[in-house]
């Protein structure tokens, strides 16, 4: 990524979260198999294990995995917590935002985006969006404070209609 100038201020989180997992994993955790998925004590994020490649983070896994906390229907404290870790993952692309993969793999070189995983997205984004709409329009709390529900219902319907008009290449 450095070689080819792709560090941006935007890639950063995701760049250093993938460094921290990736030395936690590996000075503590047992040898991987190639695709095998795992996940980390206090984090719902879904990280795979590519050869070559170490711990990356699996962003339609991820979606996919918003998705089956959207459908569980009383999982709404998982499902924020989920949106609090993949929301700030997201990277500046093409004037729009996108969750990139950040390693080789069939040919490609990071960044590169998936579109699958970003339909994906939009769509794990906007049911999400619309459980904590609702939950919210009940009397709850959809995080705990309504200055905190207002940014991220925001931060939900921006990053969605984001990914949705605006994906393209680096």
């Amino acid at each position: 990524m450095t070689r080819v100038k792709a560090v941006t201020a935007s890639r950063l989180r995701p760049l250093w979260l993938t460094i921290q997992r990736n030395l936690e994993w590996w000075s503590t955790g047992r040898s991987l198999g190639s695709g095998q998925r795992i996940e980390f004590e206090g984090s719902e994020l879904v990280w795979q294990y590519y050869p070559g490649e170490g711990v990356q983070l699996q962003m339609l896994g991820n979606f996919g995995k918003l998705n089956g906390l959207w459908g569980a229907r009383r999982q709404d404290d998982a499902l924020l917590a989920m949106l609090d870790e993949l929301l700030p993952l997201a990277s500046e692309r093409a004037g729009g935002v996108a969750w990139e993969y950040y390693f080789d793999f069939g040919g490609g070189s990071p960044p590169w985006i998936s579109g699958m995983t970003q339909g994906t997205a939009v769509q794990a984004l906007a049911r999400a969006s619309t459980r904590l709409a609702m939950r919210k329009r009940r009397g709850g709390s959809a995080i705990g404070s309504s200055e905190r529900s207002t940014t991220t219902s925001g931060a939900i319907a921006s990053k969605a209609s984001s990914t949705v008009s605006k994906t393209g290449t680096p």
